[in-house]
């Protein structure tokens, strides 16, 4: 691995305990001149190597004079300047004059320059505008879906939800300079900085240019609630790129795919892609969007938000003057042959869509739930006309993502004898691959995600068994491929590993 590549640990000040007498080992002048502290306690008869805080750790020449200064090996720990401050100041015993210059708050064009180039930077005096600027280029960088910035008593912590598990990142953001961070977020995505005590929502839209020269935009939802430390920002990023996927590339097997493929052509019936926050369930409908769009096909959608546009598709935005049931009734008078309804969260709102799919439109919607049973449990709550049920509905997909295991560092390893026990499963029953961790995944193991589903496609003979309040036998209907199997077969291909079926797939029962 390059120099360049290393991945050094975070550390922030939270997570060691001070010693004046360990820090004050190395010369105070050495430290400062070096930007540099020694952290923890030291112990003779502790081996391990020990943890130097450094402000650039790839500074090699400061770290092998420290192993040599203090007979030790050492762990070098990313700090930003705040925490680095603190620590000298702790161990020296003096107070450092936190820089507190005017943050850079014209951007200087209507839209924020984003460039795979920026990298995080932990020099001092930088302005607010660049942290944000390299922050923001590295989230995009490292494909992340969300950016959180969450300040405590004494620090401010930021990370990256990659492949949907969060990351700690490190980053020059803290307590010195959160406020003026938040300030610039906020005056970005257009919002009042001088209000403290309500939840703010906004939208940043930035032009993200790659290592190729290659240009995309990218839109960043924000979210701002106020606490007693001060401001906690979520930005949900909207990468083109990631939602731009075909139906063949979301990971349907091909019986599966072949079915819901079928469905989706069907001239009239209500479609529902099921599954908890964060499983895919807009990038499928999308998908299926996209393939139906033509010129001899109306689609009308309702979403909240709208989180990606597509060409020559009416799209609407709930608001508090029209809402899901709103603009769903105000569509039949608009003589569409598609809806797609972003999610069925009321009576009335599933109403309208079930009549809408027996009036003969192809109606699309979304339910949280876990599986096929919970989405059909959860609609009959809503609606207790068992016949328009019945008469409406024509599949239901129930989805999950899982994280692939990385191609560039993928290697044979010994699954946990307990996980093969919980699954009842022995160790020839699937692929023996995980991701040991590398430069192109930081080290994770994963790199990007698949989808797993389970289909259930209504026949007339599903549809009497609805009518009739019957509760479904899935194991007895044909063609129905569970979730649980799909997840597994992926594990036997060597796309995923049984550790992500185990965080992410509900068992079967």
């Amino acid at each position: 691995m390059k120099e360049s590549e290393t991945q050094y640990p975070f550390g922030d000040l939270t997570h060691f305990t001070l010693s004046k007498d360990f820090i004050r080992q190395l010369e105070e002048g050495f430290c400062r001149e070096n930007q540099l502290v020694l952290l923890g306690d030291i112990s003779p008869a502790d081996h391990d190597p020990i943890a130097l805080g450094m402000l650039d750790p790839s500074d090699d020449r400061s770290a092998s004079y420290v192993e040599r200064k203090v007979s030790r090996k050492i762990r070098r720990v990313q700090l930003n300047a705040f925490e680095l401050d603190n620590a000298l100041a702790f161990g020296f015993g003096d107070d450092i004059d936190i820089d507190k210059s005017t943050m850079i708050l014209d951007i200087g064009q209507s839209r924020y320059n984003l460039s795979s180039t920026n990298t995080i930077e932990f020099t001092r005096n930088q302005s607010v505008a660049k942290m944000v600027n390299d922050t923001f280029s590295e989230a995009v960088k490292r494909h992340a879906s969300d950016i959180h910035i969450e300040v405590y008593a004494n620090d401010v912590d930021v990370r990256f939800r990659i492949d949907g598990v969060l990351h700690q990142i490190a980053t020059p953001f803290s307590k010195a300079n959160i406020k003026q961070v938040c300030s610039h977020i906020k005056i970005l995505a257009e919002l009042d900085i001088i209000e403290k005590r309500r939840a703010q929502d906004g939208r940043i839209c930035s032009i993200y240019t790659d290592e190729t020269g290659n240009v995309r935009q990218i839109d960043m939802r924000l979210s701002v609630v106020p606490g007693p430390h001060g401001n906690d920002v979520v930005l949900r990023l909207l990468d083109e790129n990631r939602i731009n996927i075909s139906l063949d590339k979301l990971g349907l097997n091909d019986t599966t795919f072949g079915m819901f493929n079928e469905i989706i052509t069907s001239p009239g019936g209500l479609i529902i892609v099921a599954g908890p926050t964060a499983s895919g369930k807009t990038t499928t409908l999308y998908s299926a969007i996209r393939q139906l769009n033509n010129d001899s096909n109306k689609i009308l959608t309702v979403e909240d938000p709208i989180e990606y546009e597509i060409p020559k598709v009416n799209q609407k935005q709930v608001s508090s003057y029209m809402s899901f049931a709103d603009y769903s009734r105000a569509f039949m008078r608009q003589n569409p042959d598609i809806l797609m309804i972003g999610e069925v969260r009321d009576q009335e709102t599933a109403n309208i869509a079930m009549r809408a799919a027996q009036m003969g439109h192809l109606v699309f919607t979304t339910l949280h739930s876990m599986d096929v049973r919970s989405a059909l449990d959860r609609l009959h709550v809503l609606c207790n006309d068992r016949s328009l049920i019945a008469s409406s509905l024509i599949g239901i997909l129930s989805q999950r993502l899982v994280r692939r295991i990385c191609a560039d560092c993928a290697e044979i390893y010994e699954p946990d004898p307990k996980i093969l026990q919980k699954l009842s499963l022995e160790p020839s029953d699937i692929s023996t691959v995980h991701g040991k961790g590398c430069s192109k995944c930081h080290g994770i193991g994963y790199k990007g995600q698949i989808g797993v589903f389970e289909l259930l496609v209504f026949d007339d003979q599903l549809r009497r068994e609805v009518w009739q309040g019957h509760s479904l036998d899935l194991k007895t209907v044909s063609n129905f491929y569970p979730m649980f199997d799909d997840s597994l077969q992926k594990v036997r291909d060597g796309i995923t590993t049984l550790d992500e079926v185990l965080r992410t797939i509900p068992l079967p029962a």
